[in-house]
């Protein structure tokens, strides 16, 4: 048969098959699917989002506080009080001390000015000192400026956002080599190239599993000698707010202590009512030991694919999916991750989302292939605080 001449424009029709990069999540399901839970809810989501730099900036900004904390213990008759944050404060605030009831009239402009670490008051009466001695850890609580009659307005103040980023990390994968007469000799089933390609599939989707969870960001030039080398954040770095030793908390996972949780990670308003937990080897096993009557299997059983069991409480609902990530044969059976699926997405550079280049070649070497899995990928987590890590489930 006489070769065919292309007399016109090259069209993507045109391309030879092989030289086509595959996006094997589009058409292929696997049933390993399983070991990539977190990854494989997040793209059902529609939580993926393209970036156009390996550096992703944004901001968050949150309500002013109004809380102090002691960090010592002031006799009765003291007009100074150290706290944590005493910049919080201004004049003419009036501040509740929660414990003793006591409330103080705040004697300088802003707190902290007179002496660092404290906050200058009187007694609420205008003049004295405090008439109930503070212990450390007592909470006081910023309440509104009382104004007093034809005086200036106090000045202003106000709160910068916080600036945070997180890093697109490459990564690419090969499998082979392979002939081109392997490629094309008949085999029984499948060919095992086939095989090959799709258990490299998996493999890729685990190892990005384990970075999604425990991945450290880092951008350096020092290991390739120049080049910039980006690693992502996992979801373990992410949550700093909410970290949880469990072996430290008294009953463990308990419905007690998973109210707590979700009251935790719902304190702001910014946070989804119901948060979804990947629950490792000992959670699920401490949830089936919980009560059959505050468990129920979730209606989104159809929508995920997977049978997510809920927990109803005061603060919100809780819904568990066991991630096998989290087993003891990982060395993580007591791991668990609370999230906040509103505020997690995960990021690729525009163009090169994950992929499969097949028979891939060098120019002079026309019999020997193999296929290279590329990609790019990150994970972006705003409010942090409405997610939490916990260990030491047993």
């Amino acid at each position: 048969m006489p070769p065919v001449i292309l007399n016109e424009k090259l069209r993507s029709d045109l391309v030879a098959s092989q030289k086509i990069p595959v996006h094997m999540d589009d058409y292929i399901s696997f049933e390993d699917s399983s070991a990539y839970r977190f990854e494989a809810i997040m793209r059902k989501l529609g939580n993926d989002q393209g970036v156009s730099n390996t550096k992703v900036e944004f901001m968050e900004m949150g309500v002013y506080p109004n809380k102090m904390v002691c960090s010592a213990i002031e006799p009765i008759g003291e007009t100074s009080i150290a706290v944590d944050y005493p910049a919080y404060a201004h004049k003419d605030n009036l501040i509740l001390n929660t414990r003793t009831g006591e409330i103080y009239l705040m004697a300088e402009d802003v707190g902290g000015t007179t002496t660092t670490g404290f906050i200058k008051v009187t007694a609420h009466t205008g003049s004295g000192g405090i008439t109930a001695a503070t212990a450390v850890n007592d909470v006081l609580l910023i309440l509104p400026e009382a104004h007093a009659e034809g005086e200036p307005v106090p000045d202003g103040y106000s709160m910068k956002p916080e600036f945070l980023s997180t890093y697109i990390m490459q990564s690419d994968m090969s499998c082979g080599p392979y002939t081109d007469i392997a490629e094309a000799q008949g085999e029984y089933g499948e060919k095992q190239i086939a095989i090959n390609r799709k258990l490299k599939w998996i493999e890729w989707k685990q190892k990005k599993a384990l970075a999604f969870y425990f991945g450290a960001e880092q951008r350096e030039t020092t290991s390739a000698g120049g080049p910039r080398r980006h690693t992502m954040r996992g979801l373990r770095n992410w949550f700093t707010t909410n970290r949880i030793d469990y072996s430290a908390v008294t009953g463990g996972v308990s419905l007690s202590s998973i109210g707590e949780l979700m009251r935790n990670v719902t304190m702001i308003g910014a946070s989804s009512d119901s948060k979804l937990c990947m629950a490792g080897q000992n959670a699920m096993v401490t949830a089936s030991a919980l009560p059959a009557t505050a468990i129920r299997t979730d209606i989104n059983t159809e929508k995920w694919g997977w049978a997510i069991k809920t927990i109803v409480t005061t603060f919100g609902t809780l819904g568990l999916l066991y991630e096998p990530v989290f087993s003891s044969e990982n060395g993580l059976a007591d791991v668990m991750c609370v999230i906040d699926t509103k505020h997690t997405k995960m990021l690729h550079l525009n163009g090169l989302k994950d992929r499969m280049y097949l028979d891939v070649g060098s120019k002079r070497d026309i019999h020997n292939m193999e296929d290279v899995i590329s990609g790019t990928f990150g994970l972006r987590v705003n409010h942090e605080k409405t997610g939490a890590w916990g260990y030491g489930i047993v």
